[in-house]
């Protein structure tokens, strides 16, 4: 099945894992370090003398484009770069904690600002003494520290909305019960009252029955609208 036989929820889905990926791909560089360009296995340098680093996006539009044209194959294997760009719809209908995970907010450092710095210092074609390394690590370190811990904060408030959502709803359905429990209540009392009145009223009807019977007075009560009933004697003529 094509792309474009697919449901529109499964492409979506599709998309919305493609982008998961590119973003994952970006943070572990932005942690770990971005992948060098290599030529016979060995480090690039421009004409400056500094490394040269595997591409990697600076922007919003970077990210929704990129697609792994720009690295090489041997990257794009390793890191499973996803082939497919993003589209500005994709990303706008994003959660807001992916957006914030990519732009940053107040308190945290955006992952393009985050991959620069990573990048400015691998590019340093300066020997590093083991001291210096440790302070960069330790500092990527802290950012990403810091980051996740935002993450964290934005988690649970998102939690605790959906607990306080949760108890609303569920608190709305108990309140229907219990009116529905109540109703149901005082329908089953009012047809026991009905109930008992047809009972009491049979009784009624069949002690009058007797009672015409024993004096011989004759009784239909088949006619609702004009019950005759004949008593014995003489009848005065009209």
């Amino acid at each position: 099945m094509t792309d474009s036989k697919k449901p529109i929820e499964a492409q979506r889905a599709e998309a919305f894992e493609r982008l998961e990926s590119k973003i994952k791909i970006l943070e572990d560089w932005a942690v770990s370090g971005i992948p060098f360009k290599l030529r016979d296995a060995h480090k690039q340098v421009d004409e400056k003398g500094k490394l040269v680093l595997e591409y990697f996006p600076t922007s919003i539009s970077g990210l929704r484009l990129w697609n792994g044209t720009q690295n090489s194959e041997d990257v794009i294997k390793k890191y499973k770069i996803p082939t497919s760009q993003t589209s500005d719809k994709t990303w706008k209908a994003a959660p807001n904690t992916v957006r914030i995970r990519v732009e940053g907010n107040e308190e945290k450092l955006s992952l393009f600002i985050r991959l620069k710095e990573t990048a400015l210092i691998q590019s340093s074609n300066k020997e590093k003494t083991k001291i210096q390394k440790l302070e960069e690590k330790l500092e990527i370190s802290e950012t990403n520290r810091k980051g996740l811990a935002n993450e964290l904060i934005e988690l649970r408030l998102a939690n605790k909305f959906f607990e306080e959502e949760l108890n609303t709803a569920e608190n709305k359905i108990k309140g229907t019960q219990e009116v529905m429990t109540q109703q149901l209540e005082w329908k089953n009392n009012l047809l026991k009252q009905a109930e008992n009145k047809a009972y009491e009223l049979n009784i009624e009807l069949n002690r009058l029955r007797r009672l015409l019977t024993e004096n011989g007075i004759e009784w239909d009560f088949n006619d609702e609208i004009n019950t005759v009933i004949d008593f014995p004697g003489n009848k005065d003529d009209d």
